[in-house]
């Protein structure tokens, strides 16, 4: 007869334990889109949730690009975890965009982010909208870092003279999947019982994974971090760059540390040059950065004499991905990543007599975890129904994410994470119409308008009663300054809870659906990303291992 581990959960932040560490099995260093495997041997008995993830983190791109980790912090360069039973090989979780789901989660769960900076590399200020004055109205647009940013999210120090100091970062992350119990009651994890588990961590795509350093400050009024388009530098109209030495100076508040920028990067440098005429671009490498201390910082480019550049010089970073341009052309410079002295710290605990018997028999383990429906929104369409193909039996609630999928690698700020909502003071969205059909009922009985202005409350308590279903309460929504108060400052969500408490909710012949209204035809295909979470058992026995969903 099959039993739960209840029993376990009781005594389990009670008992002995201790760590030991598992190495990857197939290599040392790893680079973007690969995958890293750890195996569990059966042998371990019972591991806690405390365990944790260990791995060095260093910049690799070519031209010295200076970047940082993303919301996610380093969960963001895992795309995929699939974990498997390594005796049998069926499959027991599977986590699609993980690094989305982690970025949405730290904000929203946690009020005091400092932590997650320090161990888990998550930048700071951990939010999707940053608010800022620009040409005596509300710029709204994704956070992008700047070379101030002082968290252990920056993998691109400098040193004197600009030079890139780029090294490894040590990062710590439990990995917050539903069998190690991050979204249930701490229980002991019985690894015998499920025949030892395999582990796959594909790894993500590095624009998905790392945000561009902006430059801090420009002289033509635009605050802290806020750069039109994706510009580095934008000069005065009026003021001259460039002339016989290739120097441009960039004045202001400027300093080395905080300009975004490092010897080596490609760059791009936009303008009439040399009193030709005509808008152009030439491609140029920093080989100098200096700094007089005054607030002014000045680059030397290579190649010949580009002269006078006059008529709103630009100094753009060489990348192809950047808020949808593509001034790098094709031979932009794209970040690269790698991951070194990874292991697995695995939190042990030895069992009493009563558990190593019970290790051995037949064990039902609940826990909650999500499965993801992925869907296309065609610009055209001003009614789309959004279908969830579950066949979760014990379904919690529903939660949805809608981005723009062509600015979903924006290195400046991926909508990936930022979600639709925080693109512009109108949402790119143009979205003014949700309601589920579920059963052939509708929830709510009226539809809503999700936008700032409107019904933008009723949503986000929509999305509070979700989070307490998989028992995450929610603990900030964002800060109230600058004037955000009236705006979605974390990533928009559009949820419906389902079952509370220890309820749950059939949804296989449920046929659920989120139903869509638009005011009109946007400038983009959006893409709506479902999280569908529900209660999932792993049942063991003699006859072997199985998920009931």
């Amino acid at each position: 007869m099959a039993t739960d581990n209840n029993a376990s959960g009781n005594v389990a932040s009670q008992m002995n334990s201790k760590y030991i560490s598992i190495k990857p099995e197939n290599g040392e260093t790893f680079n973007a889109g690969q995958k890293i495997i750890y195996n569990i041997e059966p042998n371990i008995g019972y591991i806690k949730r405390d365990s944790y993830l260990v791995m060095d983190v260093v910049n690799k791109t070519t031209d010295n690009g200076r970047y940082c980790l993303g919301m996610a912090g380093a969960h963001g360069l895992i795309q995929q975890i699939n974990i498997y039973s390594k005796e049998t090989g069926v499959l027991l979780e599977n986590l699609n965009n993980y690094n989305q789901w982690v970025a949405i989660e730290n904000q929203y769960m946690t009020d005091d982010k400092t932590q997650l900076g320090i161990k888990e590399g998550v930048r700071l200020p951990c939010e999707a909208l940053e608010p800022q004055l620009l040409n005596n109205g509300f710029f709204r647009k994704s956070q992008v870092p700047n070379g101030k940013d002082k968290t252990n999210a920056l993998l691109s120090p400098i040193g004197v003279g600009g030079q890139a100091l780029f090294m490894e970062k040590r990062y710590c992350i439990p990995l917050r999947c539903g069998i190690f119990r991050h979204w249930d009651d701490e229980k002991l994890i019985p690894i015998l019982n499920m025949g030892g588990l395999r582990i796959e961590l594909i790894l993500a795509d590095a624009n998905l994974a790392l945000q561009r350093l902006a430059y801090t400050k420009d002289d033509v009024g635009h605050p802290d971090g806020v750069l039109p388009v994706d510009m580095v530098r934008q000069g005065k109209t009026t003021e001259t760059r460039g002339g016989a030495s290739n120097i441009f100076t960039f004045s202001g508040t400027t300093t080395l540390d905080n300009c975004g920028l490092a010897v080596g990067n490609q760059i791009v440098i936009r303008g009439e040059i040399g009193g030709a005429g005509g808008i152009v671009n030439t491609y140029r490498a920093i080989t100098a950065i200096t700094d007089d201390g005054a607030g002014n910082v000045s680059i030397t480019v290579d190649g010949a004499q580009i002269g006078t550049t006059t008529n709103a010089c630009l100094i753009m970073v060489n990348v192809s991905v950047a808020n949808g341009n593509t001034h790098g052309g094709a031979g932009a410079v794209e970040p690269v990543y790698q991951i070194t002295n990874t292991e697995y710290r695995l939190c042990v605990v030895a069992p009493t007599g009563a558990q190593a018997q019970a290790l051995t028999s037949a064990l039902n383990y609940e826990f909650t975890s999500y499965d993801l429906f992925m869907d296309n929104i065609p610009t055209a369409t001003l009614r789309h129904q959004v279908p969830f193909h579950s066949v979760a039996s014990k379904a919690k609630c529903l939660m949805t994410l809608l981005y723009d999928s062509s600015d979903e690698r924006n290195l400046a700020g991926q909508s990936y994470y930022t979600g639709v909502q925080n693109k512009a003071d109108v949402p790119a969205s143009y979205l003014n119409d949700v309601v589920y059909f579920i059963n052939n009922k509708l929830y709510p009985l009226r539809s809503y308008n999700p936008l700032r202005h409107a019904d933008r409350v009723l949503n986000l308590n929509e999305l509070v009663k979700a989070f307490n279903t998989i028992n995450k309460p929610v603990l900030s929504m964002g800060s109230n300054v600058a004037g955000r108060l009236e705006d979605y400052v974390n990533t928009p969500l559009i949820c419906r809870e389902l079952a509370r408490g220890e309820f749950v909710f059939d949804l296989r012949n449920a046929e659920p659906e989120l139903r869509l209204g638009f005011t009109g035809a946007r400038p983009q295909n959006l893409r709506a990303n479902s999280f569908v979470w529900s209660k999932k058992i792993i049942s063991t026995s003699s006859s072997g291992v199985q998920v009931i969903y």
